[in-house]
């Protein structure tokens, strides 16, 4: 049997924005757990106020949100700020279109639900 090694990652500074607040407080519980600051939002349109107040260095942003979906969100991010932060789509949504799209959309990662941490952590370290 082989075993998996991950690698430390730097602390860093995420945002979770998913209106699943089970699966965002589990997230963000086992990412703490890892070292990492994490702050959760629950209702996407308060995602650009929360990235200028907290500055994190990762958003983890669902696509599937009412109001305002992850591609619109994730478009906003980068014309206000540009590629200063990285931004991983975690969906359920894990068709090759689906992926296609993330990456138009702006996003620095896709990875679909339900996801661990082990291959949640390689891609905070941007």
């Amino acid at each position: 049997m082989e075993e998996t090694v991950v690698k430390p990652v730097a602390t860093r500074r995420i945002l979770i924005v998913d209106d699943n607040r089970d699966a965002a407080d589990a997230l963000a519980l086992l990412l703490r757990f890892e070292g990492h600051s994490v702050d959760v939002i629950y209702r996407s349109t308060e995602t650009l106020e929360r990235v200028a107040q907290q500055k994190p260095d990762v958003v983890r942003l669902d696509i599937g949100m009412p109001h305002m979906d992850g591609y619109a969100v994730v478009r906003a991010l980068r014309e206000h700020h540009g590629n200063a932060l990285r931004v991983i789509a975690l969906t359920g949504y894990g068709r090759r279109e689906d992926r296609e799209r993330t990456r138009a959309a702006g996003f620095d990662a896709h990875l679909v639900k339900p996801i661990d941490v082990p291959a949640l952590l390689p891609h905070l370290a941007g």
